[in-house]
């Protein structure tokens, strides 16, 4: 986040353009602004990260104290699941399995696409 707001700030400055922030008082035509902005969005980052430890912490903490998994719940047909398993033992990558579950038609759980990280998430689950 914090490379792909330096690059924004760097392309405005190459064409001739500013970003203006009036509820946080950043305007990038000025040093202060151009510092400011950083700091900003560096701190947004710091922040966006510390909510995805705390989230992980409470999830870890809830598990070991009732056993229970938090989160969305598995619902991928168990065929599905051996499906997978297949693939991979077959030598398939990640992202090679997702082609393969794609082409044929096969559901995600929440019925979107195939990602690798589900994939992968499949096959910890069942190892």
């Amino acid at each position: 986040m914090v490379a792909d707001f330096a690059r924004i700030l760097e392309d405005a400055e190459h064409q001739g353009w500013s970003v203006v922030c009036l509820d946080l008082s950043v305007d990038t035509r000025t040093v202060t602004g151009r510092a400011t902005a950083h700091v900003v969005a560096t701190f947004a980052q710091m922040e966006r990260e510390r909510i995805g430890e705390r989230t992980r912490e409470g999830m870890a903490k809830i598990k070991a104290e009732t056993g229970k998994h938090m989160g969305r719940p598995v619902s991928l047909a168990p065929t599905t699941a051996a499906r997978i398993r297949s693939l991979r033992d077959e030598g398939l990558s990640m992202q090679g399995i997702c082609a393969r579950l794609a082409e044929d038609g096969v559901p995600t759980a929440t019925g979107g696409r195939w990602w690798p990280a589900t994939v992968r998430g499949v096959l910890e689950r069942t190892a």
